[in-house]
């Protein structure tokens, strides 16, 4: 097992399953996660319940069909399966960071991708981390692109998407929170049954872990 990056909310790792290597993102978020939670929104972490977890596995894979709906090409790398009770898989993306000669392809393909997360109710936090790069003329005008891999065929692959540090939005603090109202509008409008069962689980979950 090898460790891939660490942050906020918990580790990721590389490991291997039949001789394929998958993604292990472990959840563990850090002590100044959970507390700046704790004091901002006046609860417990999330990503420190199983049910904050499993919220994470059902609202990456939406945001992952979503995505693939909006640019078959380019979009948000799928989770695969629950690992236990506080951790899950994804696929293994073999590609590297966005150099300067691409940097103009990446912040439009970022800018499309949060603009159409906000609309389709779910979380952008995973973009708006730092560095951010402006973008003039868009209504989300600062996008980050560090989570972003170029492949070898030049697919540009979002391969995180949770967040560990809440953010303050519409006058309240949030961490990766979902607009149920929009995203259930959204998903009416888009025949897959798949699409609007993983919408249930994550309802379920979400609101298990928020205590609401």
């Amino acid at each position: 097992m090898k460790t891939l990056g660490k942050g906020f909310v918990g580790t990721v790792y590389m490991i291997e399953k039949e001789g394929a290597p998958l993604v292990l993102k472990e959840f563990a978020p850090s002590w100044l996660a959970k507390i700046s939670y704790q004091l901002l929104c006046l609860k417990k972490h999330p990503y420190c319940t199983d049910e904050g977890v499993r919220a994470a596995f059902h609202r990456r894979r939406i945001a992952c069909r979503l995505s693939k709906i909006w640019d078959q090409d380019n979009y948000i790398e799928d989770a695969i399966a629950m690992h236990g009770n506080r951790s899950f898989l994804c696929k293994y993306v073999e590609g590297h960071s966005v150099t300067h000669n691409e940097l103009d392809l990446a912040l439009s393909f970022a800018r499309e991708l949060k603009n159409n997360l906000y609309e389709a109710g779910l979380p952008t936090i995973s973009l708006e981390g730092l560095p951010l790069k402006y973008i003039p003329g868009s209504s989300n005008r600062w996008v980050d692109i560090r989570n972003l891999l170029i492949t070898e065929q030049g697919n540009l692959i979002l391969i995180d998407f949770e967040s560990g540090i809440p953010r303050f939005k519409r006058g309240k603090f949030v961490l990766d929170d979902t607009d149920f109202d929009r995203l259930g509008d959204y998903v009416r409008g888009i025949d897959d049954e798949e699409l609007r069962s993983e919408l249930e689980l994550l309802r379920e979950y979400e609101v298990d872990a928020d205590g609401r």
